[in-house]
């Protein structure tokens, strides 16, 4: 369970609780991404104390979100407007209408043209969490493909990079 949940890419930090007290099984843990291993039994204070450890090292791994744009900006690809002081989307003349997270992975994608992200990155910089789950990024950018691509199925802006995440080619 540990390895898949490192396997994604997630780094939300893990503390193994366990009456096991073999090296071997503490070693195990932490080399398939546990942060800590604390044994059965343990004090209150001490799991507290090592959450708090935990949390420290673990809080400057998280870049930091991308902050909604403040100075007026035009952006553009193909035939889309963006405003993105008037947070509006305009296609082949026609309003586009998006949610806040839509919007926001359209200007970060538009804004880093050519540039590799993974699922985490992408979640973490414009989600602002570490923690959840990355998948909901492939739901999003299917939803920016449905709504600007021409063949949703072929997309020309919105790249899956296979084993490494998405690309926006304008």
């Amino acid at each position: 369970m540990l390895s898949a949940l490192r396997a994604t890419d997630n780094l939300v930090p893990v503390i193994v609780l366990s009456a096991r007290d073999g090296e071997y099984d503490k070693v195990a843990a932490l080399r398939l991404g546990a942060d800590d291993y604390v044994t059965k039994p343990f004090a209150l204070a001490e799991l507290l104390a090592r959450i708090d450890a935990v949390l420290r090292r673990t809080a400057h791994v998280a870049p930091t979100p991308v902050a909604p744009a403040a100075v007026a900006e035009l952006l553009s690809f193909d035939d889309v407007k963006i405003d993105t002081a008037q947070r509006s989307v305009v296609r082949d003349g026609q309003d586009i209408k998006l949610t806040h997270l839509e919007f926001e992975l359209l200007v970060f994608f538009v804004t880093h043209p050519s540039q590799v992200f993974s699922r985490t990155q992408l979640f973490n910089l414009v989600w602002g969490q570490s923690a959840g789950s990355v998948r909901t990024v492939d739901n999003f950018v299917g939803q920016l493909r449905k709504r600007f691509e021409a063949d949703p199925e072929e997309p020309a802006h919105f790249i899956t990079v296979r084993g490494s995440g998405y690309r926006f080619d304008p």
